[in-house]
């Protein structure tokens, strides 16, 4: 019963925080696949705890009340989540179409053409 207290107070405090900490815009487009990583799977664990909690109290394992009540913070960060991620998504479609503000160094060429010859080669041998 305390692991469960706790479960529920780490969620809240969780959906509390994110919000606050989750909020800034990825408008660095070597940060955006990192992020978008742990958005993803970030909500893809909120997803897989609510089809436990759904299996757990299906089987008798949690009360209705802790469930529902675990239900709705996890749902709620789910969809926070999603909702991030769709942000962080749009913003980088969005620095794509208007393209760089600045010119590209010769260096962030070479390290693109460089990035762009190892994705080829990775693909290639498979």
């Amino acid at each position: 019963m305390l692991w469960m207290i706790l479960l529920t107070i780490g969620a809240v405090l969780a959906i509390l925080v994110y919000p606050i900490l989750g909020s800034r815009e990825a408008w660095d487009l070597n940060e955006a696949p990192d992020r978008l990583r742990n958005l993803k799977r970030s909500r893809d664990r909120a997803m897989r705890t609510l089809k436990d909690l759904e299996n757990d109290c299906r089987e008798g394992s949690l009360l209705e009340s802790d469930y529902e009540d675990l239900r709705r913070s996890y749902k709620q960060q789910a969809i926070q989540l999603s909702k991030e991620l769709s942000r962080v998504r749009e913003a980088v479609v969005r620095q794509i179409k208007e393209g760089p503000t600045r010119p590209i160094t010769r260096e962030d060429r070479e390290l693109v053409e460089e990035r762009v010859k190892r994705r080829k080669k990775k693909y290639q041998t498979k």
